[in-house]
């Protein structure tokens, strides 16, 4: 049911159709931020029956960011914190689920308040883009929504203010991609005005800007497909008409808005909710949107099995996408089994038994389950041996049953415990990849029996062995030596009757001599037992004692006594001149300063390595980085200096000064020639000068070097 490039998706509700995403998807634990930027079903969420969706939520924004040329300031303002929007549940239709999720710029804010009540996420998550963080959390809120019902709800306690302030529009060092809000999303059911639908329910947060990714759905179309619905919720988006490609497709075909959520379907992302009539225009940085797909679905009627591949792309807005809801007609049958539940077939000699099950079509169901469908009988693990099978002989309706039983036989060498997992329409067997048929739940189709089996034993002979020091009780004796002993007794396992011989061995254990080895310093050893060790250098001698077995599975105490010897470690201070070379320890030639650290591999008197660090300076033109020109014969000015011991020929030599604000406040092409902390025949006022100096030398050309220099006064 997986390949390469997909996942398959799993629920919990009442019904299941396979869910494939073009990229891996992981869940974010719960109260941890995660950060893998995936679009996943969230289990609990999926729910099918006579059932729809809405959203409402506001923004924290009182007008678009980045509204260069639109009205509002673009350089700064301040969130609005309190925001409200009224949810208005249809006549008759019930609320079975809410969730909130708030998200905004900035790090996690993992308490809001709804409705005055504290909302703590359960689950969050956080995404970067260019040094900018944003976040969104997730809470469910059903049972307060449930008891509140329709009407006024208000969202406060995110407080991005510190942020808000910080803004800029289109980049610079403050973020510009500036929000807050909250969405809530509610899950209606009614038998009377909905017919059988499956909302396929996805969340979590995923950054995508210029780009495009697909959602793959498999499901049944039959007679159905008025009222097929898809739902967004998506930060970030602008109304900007000169944004080109931003659109939601189904199968190919751009889905329409059916409230005018947006105008041109090259630019969907643009700050509107589309749940309320007429849509509201002013969800800045944010949009709710719905659309109406039931066009595309109409294509598929009459198809069991019918792909449906859901597209988003972003041509230029960056969109942070928070939840997906696909609501689409239903139609399948729901096979289920059950079967006798243990299995004791203790002192037995047949390994062949009856199981008897029970299979059905789930009330929930909207198809009749044909007849044919296969049933296989796995020992202890799916996948893995199939020791009977049967199949359905009734057709049955949804909420019928039917009876069969077939005959299972354990392996000739099987003993003990086992369990029978009995799987209805296993897609092993035979048909697509989902079974015979598709069904509305796909992970209800197994049945686990428990069962034992054990069996008389007779003209039995059993070698058996010992350790030493050890004993063995046959027919009620402890018996410690190696020997024939006839018994006649009951089996440990299931009490049957054995009558036979057993050929005793009592194999010796072993104390071995210590062993002594020597290894040098970070060199890795190991152990007889197997563990690898790095013990620190020491002038006596590690002792390991490990208890270790024979292949006769009897101890064997070895002892190991090792040596660790350390590595010598030297130190090497030298100076060059520059053009110079120098050797180091093991033979490179080099000619720049630096630390340089060799290893003479078994060179030293215990015959381990030696590791030498040798500082190498190359004595160069040098500049201060200070100078006090107080005419005291010290430090008075500011120039080039050159090490004594290996005078450097300096031709073309050039000097420049300059101050904080650019000026040029020193010039000289004598390289004994010193800055005096004047300019224009007045002092210069004391702090941090720049300086640019250009020369030759006889080893190079075209040097160039520059610093900075305080002058003090």
């Amino acid at each position: 049911m997986v390949n390469s490039s997909v996942v398959s998706i799993t629920r919990i509700s009442k019904y299941l159709f396979f869910i494939c995403f073009g990229f891996i998807c992981t869940y974010a634990s719960a109260q941890t931020c995660g950060t893998n930027g995936t679009i996943q079903e969230y289990t609990p969420n999926r729910v099918n029956g006579n059932v729809n969706f809405t959203i409402i939520g506001n923004t924290q924004n009182p007008f678009e960011n980045n509204s260069i040329g639109q009205a509002g300031p673009c350089e700064s303002f301040n969130p609005i914190l309190t925001t409200s929007e009224t949810l208005d549940i249809p006549a008759g239709d019930v609320i079975i689920g809410a969730y909130l999720y708030w998200s905004g710029t900035g790090n996690p804010d993992n308490s809001v308040s709804l409705n005055g009540q504290t909302i703590s996420a359960e689950r969050c998550w956080t995404q970067e883009r260019e040094n900018i963080t944003y976040f969104s959390s997730y809470a469910d809120v059903t049972s307060q929504v449930q008891t509140n019902g329709e009407g006024v709800y208000t969202f406060t306690g995110l407080d991005n203010s510190a942020i808000y302030s910080n803004f800029k529009c289109f980049g610079g060092s403050a973020p510009s991609t500036l929000y807050g809000g909250w969405s809530l999303i509610v899950l209606l059911e009614n038998e009377t005005t909905y017919n059988d639908f499956t909302i396929f329910y996805y969340d979590g947060f995923r950054l995508f800007r210029q780009e495009s990714f697909s959602v793959n759905i498999q499901t049944n179309v039959y007679d159905q497909f008025e009222n097929s619905l898809v739902g967004v919720v998506t930060w970030e988006g602008d109304k900007d008409p000169g944004i080109a490609g931003d659109n939601i497709q189904l199968n190919g075909e751009l889905l329409p808005s059916p409230n005018g959520g947006y105008t041109a379907s090259n630019n969907i992302f643009n700050g509107t909710n589309s749940f309320v009539t007429p849509s509201n225009q002013a969800l800045f940085n944010a949009d709710q949107d719905s659309f109406d797909a039931s066009a595309v679905v109409q294509d598929q009627l009459n198809t069991e099995g019918a792909n449906f591949n859901f597209t988003l792309t972003s041509g230029q807005d960056l969109i942070l996408l928070n939840t997906l809801l696909l609501r689409i007609p239903n139609q399948a049958p729901d096979a289920v089994i059950t079967t006798d539940t243990n299995f004791d077939l203790a002192c037995v000699e047949d390994r062949s038994f009856t199981i008897n099950y029970t299979y059905s079509n789930l009330a929930e169901a909207s198809r009749d389950l044909p007849t044919g469908i296969p049933i296989n009988f796995y020992l202890n693990d799916l996948g893995g041996e199939i020791i009977g099978n049967s199949t359905t002989t009734q057709e049955l309706a949804p909420g019928e049953s039917a009876n069969g039983s077939t005959t299972l036989t354990l392996p000739n060498d099987y003993l003990g415990t086992f369990e029978i997992i009995a799987y209805i329409d296993d897609p092993a067997t035979q048909g697509d990849d989902y079974g015979l048929v598709l069904e509305l739940d796909e992970q209800n189709n197994t049945f686990t029996s428990e069962g034992f089996f054990d069996q008389d034993y007779y003209d039995l002979e059993l070698d058996w062995g010992i350790c030493e020091g050890e004993s063995i009780i046959i027919n009620g004796n402890p018996e410690t030596t190696s020997g024939t002993y006839p018994f006649d007794e009951n089996t440990i396992l299931g009490g049957c009757d054995s009558i036979g011989v057993v050929n005793l061995t009592v194999f010796p254990s072993f104390e071995d001599p210590p062993v002594q080895v020597d290894i040098c310093e970070e060199e890795p050893f190991i152990l007889p037992g197997g563990d690898t060790i790095s013990p620190a250098p020491s002038p006596t001698r590690y002792v390991y004692v490990e208890n270790l077995f024979t292949v006769n599975n009897c101890d064997s105490i070895v002892t190991t006594e090792l040596l660790v010897k350390p590595t010598e470690r030297r130190a090497v201070d030298a100076q060059i001149c520059l053009g110079q070379e120098y050797e180091l320890p093991a033979g490179e030639i080099v000619g720049e300063t630096g630390v340089y650290i060799d290893t003479l591999l078994g060179l030293s008197a215990n015959g381990c390595n030696i590791i030498t660090t040798t500082n190498l300076e190359v004595l160069n033109i040098h500049y201060p980085s200070a100078f006090s020109p107080d005419v005291n014969g010290v430090n008075d000015g500011f120039k080039a200096l050159q090490p004594g011991v290996c005078p450097i020929v300096v031709t073309n030599y050039n000097l420049r000064v300059f101050n904080n604000w650019g000026q040029k406040v020193f010039e000289s092409n004598d390289i004994n020639e010193a800055w005096n902390g004047q300019f224009e025949d007045q002092r210069s006022v004391s702090g941090f000068y720049i300086w640019h100096a250009t020369y030759d030398t006889s080893f190079q050309n075209g040097i160039e070097r520059s610093g900075g220099v305080t002058l003090i006064r």
